[in-house]
C-alpha cells in the first residue's frame, strides 16, 4: 500500500512591505513604509496600507497612524501593462516603479519588482478567475440576498 505524498496548503494571504514614496502637489515628497495585504477572504482586494508615524511593525492593522486604500488586484495588475483605473485609482509603470494615484490628490510610488513579487504570492493564494469559488458560501449567499 503506497501512502499519498501530504498536500502542500495554500497560503491564505499575502503581505508585502515595501518602502513607498508619497506625492502630494504643494508638498515635499516624502518617503515612508506601505504595506500591500491580500486575503483569500476577501479576493477581489488587494490593500495598500501607508504607515505613518509609530507604525513599523509588518503586522500592524490600519488604524489612527495610517491610511487604508481598498481596490481591485485586478487593477494593479493591469496597471503594470498599461495606464489603468478610471475612478479614484490609477496605475501605472513609470520606469522602475508603479505609480499608483489615489482619488488625484496622492500618488503613492512603490517599487516594480516587489509589486510584482506581491502580486505573484497573490496569485499562489488565489489564481486567477477563482476568486469567486474562493468566497466563503454563506458569505456568497448573503450578497445575492442582500
Amino acid at each position: 500500500m503506497t501512502q499519498d505524498a501530504p498536500r502542500t496548503a495554500r497560503p491564505d494571504t499575502a503581505t508585502r512591505g515595501l518602502g513607498a514614496l508619497l506625492r502630494v502637489p504643494g508638498l515635499p515628497d516624502v518617503g515612508l513604509p506601505a504595506l500591500l495585504r491580500y486575503s483569500a477572504a476577501d479576493p477581489f482586494a488587494v490593500r495598500l496600507v501607508l504607515l505613518l508615524e509609530g507604525l513599523d511593525e509588518p503586522g500592524a492593522e490600519a488604524g489612527p497612524e495610517s491610511v487604508e486604500w481598498v481596490f481591485s488586484r485586478s487593477l494593479l495588475t493591469d496597471g503594470l501593462l498599461a495606464p489603468a483605473g478610471a475612478g479614484d485609482v490609477r496605475v501605472q509603470v513609470q520606469d522602475h516603479e508603479v505609480s499608483v494615484e489615489l482619488a488625484g490628490s496622492a500618488t503613492v510610488l512603490l517599487p516594480l519588482e516587489g509589486l510584482v513579487e506581491f502580486l505573484a504570492a497573490s496569485y499562489d493564494v488565489v489564481p486567477t478567475g477563482a476568486e469567486s469559488l474562493a468566497l466563503p458560501l454563506d458569505q456568497a449567499l448573503a450578497a445575492l440576498l442582500g
